[in-house]
């Protein structure tokens, strides 16, 4: 923090000290800045609590960070689904892009924010979900510490300083783990609570596998052609484009899995609700013709 001093002489006259030293001085290793805050909700930069990874990620833009937001999953005690909500999104994915650029090594950046899931929400005691979010090589690193947990005293008073952002020091105290998956795989084993998001879930590819056909060894000559086997269409890139331009498939599994795709690119913000809604039509159009509908 810059300060000032005003003293007067023993002749009359007022002269300003400024200690600036705080301009050209790095801030202490433990300091916490806040990028933004709104009631309980906030963003900051903190000291990690642990080794952090150099990394190779340029800035990543808002819109990548609501993609890599989006594409964690969670289980609980009896449902598996988005780690955030979309008004969460909305609500983080600009300040944490700005924390994001600003990180230092040694330093994370923290956040809540509140769950409103239901109308019991807006008349009982605030929830938020809350964790740390660094760059770490090649991925984006993600720690839950509370998924939407309360923070109340003993009175059932709100106390923020209650609010868990996680730690690589010890696994979260809540009943939630993260889905790996698509972009998303577990950090370390038995930590259902921090993630490695890859580059794919703000790029838009999933590199799933496509099954190869072996290569026939140059001395072997075969008895007849044989045609290669179709690739299931599950096994296809979930690309954007791949899924919006592929032909409606013909068996019911796979046009069911063609939903569940259409689906998640649908939630991760990688297709528009129109481009969606044009293809489920399509979709249902092929599933009216099969036999027995």
């Amino acid at each position: 923090m810059i300060q000032a001093a005003f003293v007067t002489a023993p002749r009359g006259g007022r002269f300003l000290f400024l200690f600036a030293a705080a301009l050209f001085m790095a801030a202490p290793a433990g300091a916490t800045e806040t990028i933004w805050q709104k009631g309980n909700d906030f963003v900051r930069i903190e000291k990690a609590d642990g080794g952090t990874a150099p990394s190779s990620l340029p800035k990543l833009s808002a819109d990548a960070v609501r993609a890599v937001l989006a594409s964690v999953q969670v289980s609980g005690d009896s449902d598996t689904g988005p780690l955030f909500d979309s008004d969460q999104l909305s609500t983080l994915a600009a300040p944490v892009a700005r924390a994001l650029a600003q990180l230092q090594p040694g330093q994370d950046v923290t956040f809540a924010v509140k769950a409103q899931g239901g109308i019991l929400d807006y008349i009982g005691p605030p929830r938020a979900t809350a964790g740390r979010i660094f760059l770490d090589g090649d991925s984006v690193g993600l720690i839950i510490g509370m998924v939407h947990g309360t923070f109340l005293t003993s009175t059932f008073a709100a106390d923020p300083a209650r609010i868990r952002t996680g730690s690589r020091l010890s696994a979260q105290e809540t009943e939630h783990r993260i889905v790996p998956g698509g972009a998303v795989t577990l950090a370390m084993a038995g930590r259902g609570d921090w993630a490695k998001i890859s580059s794919f879930a703000w790029t838009g590819t999933y590199g799933m596998p496509v099954a190869q056909t072996p290569a026939i060894p140059a001395a072997a000559a075969p008895v007849a052609a044989v045609a290669p086997a179709p690739v299931p269409a599950e096994a296809a890139p979930a690309t954007p484009a791949a899924a919006l331009a592929a032909p409606a498939p013909q068996d019911p599994a796979q046009i069911e899995q063609r939903f569940a795709a259409l689906k998640r690119l649908l939630d991760n913000h990688m297709i528009s609700q129109d481009e969606y809604d044009h293809a489920k039509a399509d979709l249902l159009k092929a599933m009216a013709t099969l036999p027995g509908h």
